[in-house]
């Protein structure tokens, strides 16, 4: 729910957002994978520049390029 109000707060004229793509795609992940929203913005800014993620933290980010293993 807080991820449908959010996308229509965005959708509306007048709101200018820098990285739109990039905050869709986190939220999107955010609302579906029950990660942090923190951790769905890392992923979606690395995807979106084509940086690697450097984190122990596999659970996360599994099935990502970089991820280590602890």
């Amino acid at each position: 729910a807080i991820e449908r109000y959010l996308r229509g707060i965005l959708a509306a004229p007048g709101v200018q957002v820098d990285a739109r793509a990039t905050l869709l795609a986190a939220l999107s992940r955010w609302a579906t994978h029950g990660v942090g929203f923190a951790d769905a913005w890392l992923l979606a800014s690395a995807q979106t520049a084509g940086w690697p993620i450097c984190s122990v933290n596999n659970r996360d980010f599994s099935g990502v390029p970089n991820t280590f293993r602890v």
